[in-house]
């Protein structure tokens, strides 16, 4: 969405980051391997969303998915275990993120593929 384009954008300015680029479009759109972190917000299930994501971090350094959940994150790694495993991917990370800074908590799931 382009209002959360605007704002990444802003909080880039803001911390005067050189190396961060925010590109604005479907994931099957996209014809680069090379993006060291992939994020998304709302998109769809852990499974389907790291089919869509992980060939646009396969040829980076990063190689992380950054998956913004909500409290069904536990069961969302759950069900998407096998493929997980099948597309190379590390255990899931299950972050907690604001806590004790922001009046409401982000949990966001990461997700490296294997070396």
């Amino acid at each position: 969405m382009e209002r959360r384009s605007n704002w990444l954008n802003g909080a880039i300015e803001e911390l005067g980051l050189k190396n961060v680029v925010v590109i604005r479009s479907r994931a099957e759109e996209l014809h680069r391997t090379d993006f060291d972190v992939a994020t998304a917000r709302a998109v769809a299930a852990l499974d389907k969303l790291v089919r869509l994501l992980s060939p646009l971090i396969r040829g980076s350094e990063g190689k992380t998915i950054l998956a913004l959940k909500g409290s069904k994150a536990p069961e969302e790694i759950e069900s998407a275990s096998d493929r997980l495993e099948l597309l190379g991917f590390d255990n899931p990370e299950i972050l907690t993120l604001g806590l004790g800074k922001a009046p409401e908590t982000a949990t966001v799931v990461r997700i490296r593929l294997k070396a």
